[in-house]
């Protein structure tokens, strides 16, 4: 594949970055769609970044338009691989997202899903090769298949730090080979990522139990908004919390990740009432 024999020209990737590249090249020998896993913070967005910059490269020597279409859920990815795109590799790209003006002359489009899905019928005539998918443990919602199903031809890279669905569904209906990184211990050891303490509710408690009797999952395999707020933004448990807080890190700055608004608001007054200073 043409592509291999670009992939080591990127001199500014980790080992680990550009072996990982020439996985994924190797695997679309065989397989048209491809999930890859990393772990957060050693550079999954630097990486696909690269494997777009291969596929210009590969474009321009073949004389050929290879369109690459990059399909991300949040509005802060897609800042974030605009950055990349724009500053790390001076690739020039559309982006497609409500108060955003198009550019349809870009061969790579960095998308919203939700945005790309409410205008599918503008874009369905034109052609992507490649489409990377940002967080790609999202990808079997209907919107993520309606456009993917759009371009049949496209190789598909889905790239994610956890390939797996709560509901225990499988990925095989979009993906056909899972690319596993090394472990989180092997990217400490190198130095790539810091050492950490790790502690957790056990896994016999009772919050345990609770979380694992939610039956309620989304179409992209996660929990339910509403079933998980349910079980958990609860009076006892922001108080345990808070305990938690209190004998394993007081006195430390911290972030706190709640399931929506609400709940955070509930979690910060808990905060509040020990005299901790606390923002949403």
């Amino acid at each position: 594949m043409e592509l291999l024999e670009i992939a080591r020209e990127d001199l500014t990737l980790r080992p680990y970055q550009t072996k990982s590249k020439e996985d994924i090249y190797k695997a679309w020998e065989s397989v048209p769609s491809v999930m890859f896993q990393m772990p957060t913070g050693t550079g999954k967005t630097r990486l696909f970044a690269s494997i777009i910059k291969d596929i210009q490269t590969l474009s321009v020597r073949k004389k050929e338009r290879m369109g690459v279409l990059v399909l991300v859920h949040r509005s802060e990815l897609i800042e974030q691989i605009h950055e990349t795109l724009s500053f790390k590799y001076g690739i020039a790209h559309g982006i497609i997202k409500a108060g955003f003006d198009e550019d349809r002359r870009m061969p790579v489009q960095v998308a919203s899903v939700q945005s790309l899905t409410r205008r599918l019928d503008t874009w369905k005539e034109k052609s992507f090769s490649y489409i990377v998918i940002d967080e790609a443990h999202h990808a079997m919602a209907k919107t993520y298949r309606k456009i993917c199903d759009l371009y049949p031809k496209a190789k598909i890279l889905g790239v994610t730090a956890t390939p797996y669905r709560l509901s225990g569904e499988s990925f095989r209906d979009l993906f056909g080979k899972l690319i596993v990184s090394q472990g989180v211990s092997k990217f400490i050891e190198q130095g790539y990522l810091s050492p950490y303490d790790y502690y957790s509710i056990k896994p016999n408690s009772s919050m345990q139990q609770v979380i694992d009797n939610i039956a309620e999952f989304g179409a992209d395999g996660d929990y339910s908004e509403a079933a998980l707020l349910d079980a958990c933004d609860k009076d006892h448990i922001r108080a345990e919390l808070v305990k938690a807080y209190k004998e394993y890190a007081n006195g430390k700055k911290g972030i706190i990740y709640t399931i929506n608004r609400a709940h955070n608001e509930h979690v910060c007054s808990e905060f509040k009432k020990i005299g901790l200073r606390v923002v949403a």
